[in-house]
């Protein structure tokens, strides 16, 4: 599978022989063609095979974190060196092709890859490009060798390659965060969940994905997260819905969600403040559903921003936000949903939850 050329590609292949003259620029252009077909095809399409619970890492993945880089880096993308630009479309093919050997560590397994696929050269720009795209795809998760999460720290500022000054810093930070902002359903299948065929402990991760829209709002500022959840009466194989007992346990995880995604948009902005500055708040909405049908409780947003108030702990939005805390949407669920039944089976149900005969 590929896709149709993404305007990034189209700006990349048009900046390089704008910045190497078309002679270099196309023999370079044709370095991330070649590699593409060859990721696409023999590569991440194949991770499925070996780690069947993750979410997509496959073409559909890839393409998506090249829609996100669109909009993150917006119109100043045609001003930007296209050398940089081709670093960074190196590093989206080959960021996840280490899940192959399966997710542990995935990060510092590209390399057997990478040779493959781009071959061994003693060319030093090409031996300089290598360098750095490992070190990149390297830093977009894990940690350190001293356990640090701040991967990013070891990534150099600047370099040469083509005879261009670039920063591998930026690419890297612009990659990570383009990676964490691609989520969605297109990273889950409807129908395993709706048979119940993911299992634990990625279950959570695909029902994640299946509720959750992101907007990359670059007129507002901000990064706009979206979820959608569809409510249930009882256990059963539909995993696209969650009952009241499984939405208590998954609300945790999604706020995990959440504070991670503002963790990463503050962390890779104090690393990228030249195209991620831009980004300086996340909006959060979260709706339930009964039978389809909005249940219309949740009144407000969430609103994660830069402000820490000096001298005070940051507050956790939860204390912000009381009305987020999962007792407080537990029982107005309960409330809304019992009032919005009709009398007879289904109603016993709930008079029996209230009860606490279940």
């Amino acid at each position: 599978m590929t896709w149709e050329t993404k305007q990034i590609e189209e700006i990349t292949q048009l900046n390089l022989i704008r910045d190497l003259k078309k002679t270099k620029g196309d023999v370079v252009w044709g370095y991330y063609t070649s590699a593409r077909e060859k990721v696409l095809t023999e590569v991440v399409d194949e991770i499925k095979g070996y780690e069947s619970g993750l979410t997509d890492h496959g073409p559909r993945h890839l393409e998506n974190v090249l829609g996100s880089i669109e909009l993150l880096l917006g119109d100043k993308v045609k001003e930007i060196n296209g050398v940089f630009l081709y670093v960074l479309l190196q590093c989206v093919l080959f960021h996840d092709v280490g899940n192959v050997y399966g997710r542990e560590g995935h990060n510092k397994a590209i390399k057997p890859i990478y040779d493959l696929v781009r071959g061994e050269s003693k060319n030093s720009d090409e031996q300089e490009e290598r360098k750095v795209i490992l070190s990149i795809c390297e830093a977009h998760s894990g940690t350190t060798l001293d356990g640090s999460y701040d991967t990013l720290q070891h990534v150099v500022e600047i370099t040469n390659i083509y005879g261009q000054n670039i920063s591998p810093l930026e690419i890297a930070s612009v990659l990570r965060f383009a990676d964490e902002l691609s989520e969605g359903q297109q990273r889950t299948s409807e129908f395993m969940l709706t048979n119940d065929l993911y299992k634990d402990p990625e279950l959570y991760f695909h029902q994640y994905a299946n509720c959750t829209k992101i907007h990359i709002d670059t007129d507002s500022e901000r990064i706009a997260l979206i979820y959608h959840i569809q409510l249930k009466e009882k256990l059963s194989e539909d995993r696209t819905k969650l009952t009241i007992e499984e939405l208590t346990l998954f609300l945790p995880f999604l706020y995990n969600r959440i504070w991670k995604m503002n963790q990463e948009r503050k962390y890779t902005k104090h690393y990228c403040d030249k195209y991620l500055f831009p980004f300086k708040s996340i909006t959060v909405s979260i709706d339930f559903y009964w039978q389809d049908n909005p249940l219309n409780i949740v009144k407000e947003f969430i609103g994660l921003t830069d402000l820490v108030v000096p001298n005070d702990e940051e507050p956790t939005f939860i204390k912000k936000y009381p009305f987020f805390k999962i007792d407080n949407i537990i029982s107005v669920l309960r409330a809304n949903i019992k009032s919005s039944k009709p009398p007879g089976r289904i109603a016993k149900f709930f008079g029996k939850l209230d009860r606490g005969t279940l």
